[in-house]
């Protein structure tokens, strides 16, 4: 479940890092897509919403989720660009710099640089 929330995280803030609802389509096209391997048969988003991680509003047909707690949403997300950039120190400055407007984000970010430093030993590594 932590994977499919960090990879729904992802969706959530987007390009600009900032926090908004998607579409359980979008979401599961996008777990499929980012999250290759989750156990068949699991609805991650069904989980993360009975768990209280997503909140559903239904508007119709199309149900919208969205994380309930934005700092959650903003740290799993950060944690996993993070990973994306495979411990490299350049493209985790390029991350850094690129999210200077979105305080949430980049607190997040510098958090999870601190705890384990772009360039350094996988040893520290979760």
């Amino acid at each position: 479940m932590l994977r499919a929330a960090k990879a729904l995280a992802r969706l959530a803030l987007g390009n600009n890092y900032i926090p908004k609802e998607f579409t359980g389509e979008r979401g599961r096209q996008w777990l499929e897509a980012e999250a290759p391997g989750l156990p068949p048969g699991i609805d991650a988003i069904g989980r993360l919403t009975s768990n209280g991680v997503l909140r559903a509003n239904n508007l119709g047909a199309t149900s919208f989720y969205r994380f309930s707690l934005d700092p959650v949403a903003e740290f799993l997300a950060a944690e996993a660009y993070f990973d994306q950039c495979e411990n490299d120190e350049g493209r985790v400055k390029a991350l850094f710099a690129s999210s200077q407007d979105a305080q949430g984000f980049n607190n997040a970010l510098l958090l999870i640089m601190q705890a384990r430093p772009p360039g350094g030993s996988s040893a520290h590594r979760a």
